[in-house]
């Protein structure tokens, strides 16, 4: 119960952090010692006094049950997971096109910035970026991203924590609420995301710890815990869209007995739910629709063109009817990748049932099914269709995570031989489906030197709680030593991500790919020859353009910050007004596009470089090969694919200051 309210507290007080200094575009170093100094300040004058965690006896409890053993192994795999995501840089799809790219730009920007771009990256643009701010948070320190697999680790690790709590709050047994935590925790749709930097286990995480203290709440009526619900609620009504309704049937269900809230303790609650606030303010006065992309036509709300479930038809694969989505979900692999939620789909259920018959705290309990019912109904939405009709299935078993979360909840109270065998079922087949794939040599030295230092760190924690029982004078030696450790460690474990980082890429483009949570496009990552040519010593001002394929969904733009985020990356607009035009739309390209305007803003924006990513079919690739006396090419793949364009300034001061007669005719 500490380690959950510590955390959760940590977790708010660090999205609060980023909102302020985002305010006044300090997110940076200096801005962050001081919010930590803050947080330290208020912890020293409000947490003296407060519970210590006993982590010997925890683990001594736990190496007393069978359970406590099985879920041991599912920490092992865990971990694999976690050394391999340490050893490589990331890989998963929606982190290379906007989650690290965000959390990249906010730390280069001093906060929250504008990023517009055509296709989905300006649906990306009103997606709440709260859990980026977290990875944003990891990423501050160095400037790299070795950390952001620790962070997805945490939200793993946090939200079974606080499921295993709620179980146990509602008079679940250790042994069932060990399982039932385990299921979840198994299931491939948490497990394999574990190091990939989506929002998803962010999201588990944030609901767990809602539930926890909803029920706590329901049984203490003290304020502490009340606020404790909504700060939780809060964080994950903005981690995503897809979690707001979970969210929303706790929420209600909370705010019946909110009334017994001190007045004290209402000012706090309305202050824990802010941070959810600014992401749907900002939506709701720039689009008028407060969830855009999303559109809701009752409210006459129109969401992004390219979120609506028409605009994808005929670009993914239509599945062989209902059987062939549940085998998905259940057990096939997709591309040799498994991120469905597996087994546990079908037996946390059938747990539940059977638990829910004979067991007390009825409200609570019909809150947390009523929260597995919202979430196969969001499944089963028209807004869903093509999601559950076509290949995109095998990657969605990440919205079920709350359903699956409430049902655990209820199934942990189970009884029986069959039931316990059940439950043993559902985290064995789930942490096998979810078990590392796709290995490549290229992955041998970074990973054995990624043990290595595991097993140092192992050491080192052993070393500390020794000098902690040594008085006065062993703690501070133990303190220190531990610190210097520590950035020793960090600072060779970035020396041997860099060392291989592209030498990973070349193999996640190849075939057969490299690939953690599931494979990357090999067009697409084949652009890994400008990333690498393009990560130097010297800071770039890089602008980018790719052409629209299938989904909108193939701007790989994080790679191209660098590995110590040294280089910048804009969409440069090429209409005479600056507005952005998604490239799906040929006919407003032609009619819009500008060629001097777009010179002006390369100008202006001063670039350093033009990077044409696949398809190479934009106007902007168009002019570039048009003009060699103003760009040159200094970068590319070898199927040319993608190419990189050095921009001659003094050329380009030239042709500009010429009104253009220094230019060829557009083509």
């Amino acid at each position: 119960m500490v380690l959950s309210a510590v955390s959760l507290v940590l977790l708010w007080w660090a999205v609060a952090g980023f909102w302020t200094l985002s305010a006044v575009q300090r997110f940076d170093r200096a801005g962050a010692v001081l919010w930590v100094l803050l947080l330290a300040l208020v912890g020293w004058r409000w947490g003296r006094g407060g519970q210590r965690l006993r982590w010997r006896s925890l683990f001594e409890r736990l190496r007393a049950l069978p359970e406590g053993w099985l879920w041991c192994g599912v920490l092992a795999v865990a971990s694999l997971r976690l050394l391999r995501s340490l050893a490589a840089p990331p890989l998963a799809w929606d982190a290379l096109t906007y989650h690290l790219y965000k959390a990249g730009r906010f730390v280069q920007t001093g906060g929250w910035a504008r990023e517009p771009a055509p296709d989905t990256g300006g649906a990306y643009e009103y997606l709440s970026p709260l859990v980026e701010s977290l990875y944003a948070w990891s990423l501050l320190p160095t400037h790299r991203d070795g950390l952001v697999p620790l962070v997805g680790f945490a939200f793993w690790g946090l939200g079974q924590v606080a499921l295993y709590g709620t179980a146990r709050e509602l008079g679940a047994g250790r042994r069932g609420s060990l399982l039932a935590s385990a299921a979840v925790a198994a299931s491939p749709a948490a497990l394999t995301y574990l190091g990939s930097a989506y929002v998803d286990l962010a999201g588990l995480a944030f609901f767990a710890l809602g539930a926890l203290f909803f029920c706590r709440w329901r049984r203490t009526r003290r304020s502490l815990d009340g606020v404790l619900t909504v700060a939780a609620l809060g964080l994950g009504a903005g981690a995503k869209l897809t979690l707001v309704p979970a969210v929303a049937v706790l929420a209600v269900s909370f705010l019946f007995t909110a009334r017994s809230l001190t007045g004290r303790g209402k000012l706090l609650a309305l202050g824990a739910v802010g941070v959810a606030v600014p992401p749907y303010l900002r939506s709701w006065l720039e689009t008028g629709s407060p969830i855009f992309p999303v559109g809701l036509e009752i409210f006459g709300w129109s969401g992004h063109p390219l979120a609506a479930p028409e605009a994808l038809a005929g670009v993914v694969d239509t599945l062989a009817g209902p059987f062939a989505t549940a085998a998905l979900l259940l057990f096939a692999p997709l591309g040799g990748a498994f991120n469905g939620p597996g087994p546990a789909l079908v037996i946390l259920p059938l747990l539940a049932i059977v638990a829910f018959a004979g067991s007390g705290r009825r409200l609570e309990r019909g809150v947390f099914a009523l929260v597995a019912v919202v979430s196969l109904a969001l499944f089963l939405s028209p807004a869903m269709v093509l999601i559950r009709t076509t290949t995109m299935a095998a990657t969605t078993g990440r919205y079920f995570l709350p359903g699956l979360a409430a049902l655990a909840i209820l199934a942990a109270g189970f009884r029986g031989p069959w039931a316990r065998a059940l439950a043993w079922l559902a985290v064995i087949g789930g942490a096998w489906l979810a078990r590392p794939r796709a290995w490549s040599a290229s992955e041998a030295v970074p990973l054995a030197v990624v043990l290595a230092l595991a097993v140092v760190a192992i050491a080192v924690v052993a070393g500390v709680r020794r000098g902690l029982a040594l008085g006065w004078l062993g703690t501070r030696v133990a303190i220190v030593s531990a610190a210097l450790l520590i950035g020793l460690g960090t600072a060779a474990l970035e020396q041997v991500r860099q060392g291989h980082r592209y030498e990973i890429y070349r193999a996640a483009a190849e075939r057969p790919p490299l690939f953690h949570l599931h494979r990357l496009h090999g067009a697409y990552a084949g652009a890994w020859p400008l990333w690498q040519a393009l990560d130097g010593p010297r800071p770039l001002r890089l602008a980018v353009t790719a052409g629209w394929d299938r989904l909108g969904h193939n701007w790989y733009r994080y790679p191209l910050l660098g590995s110590r985020l040294q280089n910048q990356v804009f969409y440069v607009p090429i209409t005479a007004a600056g507005e952005v035009v998604d490239y799906r739309d040929e006919t407003a390209i032609a009619e819009r596009a500008d060629r001097q305007a777009w010179l002006r803003r390369l100008r202006a924006e001063r670039i350093d470089a033009v990077v044409s990513l696949a398809p190479r079919w934009t106007v902007e690739d168009q002019w570039l090969r048009a003009a060699p006396q103003l760009f040159r090419r200094v970068a590319g793949d070898e199927r040319n694919f993608h190419a990189a364009f050095g921009v001659d300034s003094v050329a380009l001061e030239a042709a500009l200051a010429g009104a253009g007669e220094a230019l060829p005719a557009s083509p």
